[in-house]
């Protein structure tokens, strides 16, 4: 107990001594850089972005505003489509503001607003007696076409960023982040902004964690090796008493266990010793067994008792070679087994 103390107790004393010295170390002025690459100065957050549209409510439009603002919104369609943009949904939008441009049209009949034909007339009461058209208005198409614009300049605020943030999953080169790319172009491609905007947020946060850790692995790195640069002197000493103790700890653990090994092989052969006498006793001196069984007892125990022997000297030679010229006790207790028996 006391030699394996004198092992560990310079150990720890040197992990003490040199945990001292670095937490000294890492809170110092010129290492303010590390504290904050490890989270100890705290982490500045990340504003998300949005896209507002301006409240066109309140306004009266005319049919004239109305279809030239249709006739806009499906010239700003045709550019994204060339431009590469997915616009199924926008299309489904175009179709829906000319349905209602007409509801609004025979709505003004009913009013009696514009000037009609009783076909006109009947054409109208046939097209909305299943709606509410009381309340039908220019408003709406514009509602619709403005719908187009707004989602044409998020589609292309979109498209800049994925642009932005594809660079930097290149620079970085991380399976996970590759995978969330993959995603944000397949909502942005679907026309799903709303999934493409919150994809880029996770995105983009993924992409800070993962310049942050690059950032502190960089720093941990510079800061270990300026560490030591300055405390060489104990790190050498804490190596070299740490590697004497470990090669101490380990000769003597070697050393248990060819001891033990030893005590046990000739533990067993003295074992199978009595086991011999005592069947010899029952086979000549009370016949209790056959000549068979004697004679496959007697094999067995004098098989297993040549291999203790050849494995003894091995063992023995093994542990010599570890003590040098002094020769271990187990050889002296050998030595006396022999004496006695």
């Amino acid at each position: 107990m006391n030699k394996r103390l004198e092992i560990i107790l310079p150990i720890v004393i040197l992990l003490v001594l040199t945990s001292y010295l670095f937490f000294n170390w890492i809170n110092s002025d010129q290492n303010k850089e590390i504290r904050e690459s490890l989270g100890i100065e705290g982490r500045v957050g990340i504003t998300n972005f949005a896209i507002l549209n301006d409240s066109i409510e309140g306004r009266i439009f005319s049919r004239e505003e109305a279809l030239e603002s249709i006739r806009k919104a499906e010239k700003l369609v045709g550019e994204m489509e060339s431009e590469g943009f997915s616009v199924d949904y926008l299309k489904d939008v175009i179709i829906e503001a000319n349905r209602t441009l007409e509801q609004v049209d025979y709505a003004e009949i009913l009013r009696g607003n514009v000037e009609y034909s009783q076909k006109d007339y009947v054409d109208a009461n046939k097209a909305l007696r299943l709606i509410d058209w009381d309340e039908l208005s220019y408003e709406e198409v514009i509602i619709l076409t403005e719908e187009i614009i707004s989602r044409n300049e998020r589609a292309k605020l979109l498209e800049d960023l994925i642009i932005l943030r594809e660079k930097d999953v290149r620079e970085i080169s991380d399976q996970e982040l590759s995978e969330l790319l993959s995603e944000v172009k397949t909502a942005f491609e679907d026309e799903r902004y709303d999934d493409t905007d919150e994809l880029l947020v996770r995105l983009r946060d993924s992409i800070e964690d993962k310049k942050i850790d690059e950032g502190i692995a960089s720093s941990i790195g510079r800061g270990i090796v300026s560490f030591i640069r300055r405390y060489w002197v104990f790190i050498l000493l804490f190596m070299g008493i740490v590697g004497y103790s470990v090669y101490r700890y380990n000769k003597r653990s070697q050393k248990d266990k060819l001891r033990k090994k030893i005590k046990g092989k000739m533990k067993e052969r003295k074992i199978l010793v009595d086991l011999m006498k005592r069947t010899q006793v029952e086979r000549f001196k009370e016949n209790k067994i056959s000549g068979l069984v004697y004679n496959i007892r007697l094999k067995k125990y004098k098989d297993k008792l040549e291999r203790i022997r050849q494995e003894i000297p091995v063992l023995e030679e093994r542990l010599r070679k570890i003590y040098g010229n002094r020769k271990p006790k187990t050889l002296n207790n050998r030595k006396e087994m022999k004496n006695r028996s």
